[in-house]
């Protein structure tokens, strides 16, 4: 019987330190003050429907057994070109 009231008691102790550790941080620390990624900057709303561009497309060349074409594409218009996608078709 003295065994098992000794084996709760060290129990209770041991569990204490953690006990007060968890009731001493129950204020959570603030997080830092959001700020705007775009504060103070010019933003151009993308173009909207076709976009006009100009491009050079060299020759193709073969690189092992790939066949390599590399364009060069130049935004005319007058505001950025969002997802922009060049597909060239073979046929």
């Amino acid at each position: 019987m003295n065994r098992a009231r000794f084996v709760l008691a060290a129990t209770l102790a041991g569990f204490e330190p953690g006990r007060r550790l968890c009731l001493r941080s129950d204020t959570a620390p603030q997080a830092p003050e959001m700020k705007s990624v775009l504060a103070g900057k010019k933003f151009t709303p993308p173009v909207k429907g076709d976009a006009q561009v100009d491009y050079v497309k060299t020759p193709t060349k073969r690189e092992g057994t790939t066949l390599v074409t590399k364009i060069m594409v130049k935004n005319t218009s007058a505001a950025p070109i969002g997802r922009l996608r060049i597909a060239e078709t073979w046929a």
